[in-house]
C-alpha cells in the first residue's frame, strides 16, 4: 500500500496560536515560522474515502496563552512597606521590578512577569532582612553606650 505526502510547500498552513500584539485588540492569530505543518493526503480509493492527516512537528516558539494578568498587586504593597520602613533603596528596587512586571504582564509575557515579580519579592525580602539587622544593631549598640 503505497502513500503520497504533498510537500510542505503544497501543504495546508499551520494552525494559528494566539499572541498578544500591544496594539489594539489583546490577541491576534499569527502562524509560527517553522510551525508544525500539516498536511492531508488520500488514501487509496476503496469502497470510501478517507482523508489521512499527518503532522510534522518542528521547532515553534514557547507561546504561554494566558487571558488574564499576573497579579502584582502585592509585589507593589510589599516594596512599598520595605521602601518606607526598612530602607529606600531595597524598596525603590522592588518597586521597580514589579513595575517591569506589570509591563510585561500588560504585552502578554507571562512567563516574564512571573521572573520578574519573583524577583521584586525576593528584593523585598531582602530588605526586610537587612533592615531588621541594621535596626537591631543599632538598638544594641545605643542600649550599651547608656551602661
Amino acid at each position: 500500500m503505497k502513500s503520497s505526502v504533498p510537500s510542505s510547500s503544497s501543504a495546508h498552513p499551520p494552525p494559528p496560536y494566539s499572541v498578544y500584539d500591544g496594539r489594539g485588540s489583546p490577541y491576534k492569530h499569527v502562524h509560527p515560522a517553522g510551525g508544525p505543518a500539516v498536511s492531508t493526503a488520500a488514501a487509496p480509493a476503496a469502497s470510501h474515502q478517507q482523508n489521512v492527516v499527518v503532522v510534522a512537528t518542528g521547532v515553534a516558539p514557547d507561546v504561554v496563552y494566558n487571558p488574564y494578568p499576573v497579579a502584582m498587586t502585592t509585589a507593589f504593597v510589599l516594596s512599598c512597606v520595605v521602601f518606607w520602613c526598612f530602607g529606600w533603596l531595597f524598596g525603590a528596587i522592588a518597586f521597580v521590578l514589579a513595575v517591569m512586571g506589570s509591563d510585561s504582564s500588560t504585552r502578554g509575557d507571562v512567563i516574564g512577569a512571573l521572573r520578574l515579580r519573583n524577583a521584586s519579592y525576593g528584593v523585598s525580602i531582602a530588605g526586610i532582612v537587612i533592615g531588621l539587622v541594621i535596626i537591631t544593631i543599632i538598638v544594641i549598640s545605643q542600649t550599651n553606650a547608656y551602661d
